[in-house]
């Protein structure tokens, strides 16, 4: 044999692959992949009628808060409870601009619409979670000393609640 011969083929000689009996895990059922694919982009139940979720009284608390952060931290932790994700939409502080008001706007996840990037070009179906969901928290601090508020703006989702959230 010569230093640069390669007779690595010699040892597979005779063989026949087997391609039925391969399974490399790339073949996946279609609907086990897109099983919750209704229910993450369509607001609509299966009777066709828009779905309405209202957590209002979920939301809606007689209680202060000793500071923005536990507001935000008790939001969250009660919309994982009811299957939501809360985000912070704005938030303001007053002395960052004059004539504002610190506050601080939560909502659900899927509220607003999908924006594209600017050089936009329709290449491909996408899909997104927004549906415009109009759920919103306003959070204020309090007038008479420290502390924060929680008003409900509008409790209702109008999208199916996720079946977990993680």
């Amino acid at each position: 044999m010569d230093q640069g011969e390669d007779n690595s083929d010699e040892m597979y000689e005779g063989l026949k692959p087997d391609f039925e009996d391969m399974d490399d895990g790339l073949e996946l059922d279609f609907d086990e992949m897109y099983d919750d694919f209704d229910a993450m982009n369509d607001i609509m139940n299966n009777e066709g009628e828009p779905v309405m979720v209202d957590l209002t009284d979920v939301f809606s608390i007689d209680m202060m808060f000793d500071t923005r952060d536990d507001l935000l931290k008790w939001a969250r932790n009660v919309g994982r409870e009811n299957r939501i994700v809360v985000v912070i939409f704005r938030s303001e502080n007053a002395t960052t601009r004059p004539r504002t008001k610190t506050i601080l706007i939560i909502g659900c996840e899927r509220s607003g619409k999908y924006r594209p990037w600017n050089n936009y070009k329709p290449r491909r179906s996408t899909w997104s979670r927004k549906c415009e969901c109009p759920f919103r928290l306003r959070g204020t601090p309090s007038n008479v000393g420290e502390g924060w508020y929680l008003h409900v703006i509008c409790g209702v989702h109008n999208h199916e609640l996720a079946k977990k959230t993680d």
